[in-house]
């Protein structure tokens, strides 16, 4: 009788030892799924983050070159428009100079 409640003691002792390094083992695999799962998180994370920084990077290029292209065009109407004005003023400058010329003409002539 003694034996026999001895193995079935050893028995159940076994069945829980084996319960618990079950449990035990569970609780590990759960563990590294859930590293593996935040490691994946933060992967994609990163991965994210590097696509957004790029195309943002992308955009500030993109306006940096529309602004030096705008801020060109800006400098070059500019100097057109002063390089116009000077032409005008120069014409207009030599247009009096001749219509003093022709009034000086005149008033030689009128004095003989």
């Amino acid at each position: 009788y003694q034996r026999r409640v001895h193995g079935e003691e050893r028995i159940r002792r076994m069945e829980a030892e084996q319960k618990a390094k079950e449990e035990s083992a569970r609780k590990r695999m759960e563990e590294t799924n859930r590293k593996k799962r935040n490691l994946a998180v933060m992967t994609l994370q990163r991965i994210w983050r590097g696509y957004i920084c790029r195309r943002q990077l992308k955009k500030r290029q993109q306006a940096a070159k529309l602004i030096q292209y705008y801020e060109r065009e800006r400098q070059i109407w500019s100097k057109s428009k002063n390089r116009a004005v000077l032409r005008i003023q120069a014409q207009w400058r030599s247009y009096m100079a001749r219509q003093l010329v022709i009034e000086m003409k005149k008033k030689k002539k009128k004095k003989k």
